[in-house]
């Protein structure tokens, strides 16, 4: 289909912001696990700054919707359960999303 790109990750942003009006921008991915308590994660190095993860971004990992409160480095800290989501456990290497409004 023309406008649709060639890579799954552009065709699967498209259909996503086609559904619900959000699209996922980028990602990182967790240096280690997070139970479902904790309220800060590391990432692999460099992958905040590279993605300008700041206080007030919010980022979705699995299901679960979670606020940053603070940035370290490569460590976030969160208000997790956003939006009315639940708060999981997350593996080590899981994908950490940024959702931005189709409009922007």
């Amino acid at each position: 289909m023309a406008g649709w790109g060639t890579t799954v990750e552009s065709m699967a942003d498209k259909v996503l912001r086609a559904m619900t009006g959000f699209y996922q921008h980028e990602f990182a991915t967790t240096a280690g696990s997070m139970s479902a308590v904790a309220t800060s994660v590391a990432l692999t190095a460099g992958h905040a700054a590279a993605m300008g993860l700041g206080i007030g971004d919010g980022v979705e990992i699995g299901s679960e919707q979670q606020l940053i409160t603070a940035v370290s480095t490569d460590t976030l800290t969160l208000t997790r359960s956003w939006n009315g989501t639940t708060a999981a456990t997350h593996a080590s290497s899981s994908l950490l999303y940024t959702s931005h409004a189709a409009d922007e």
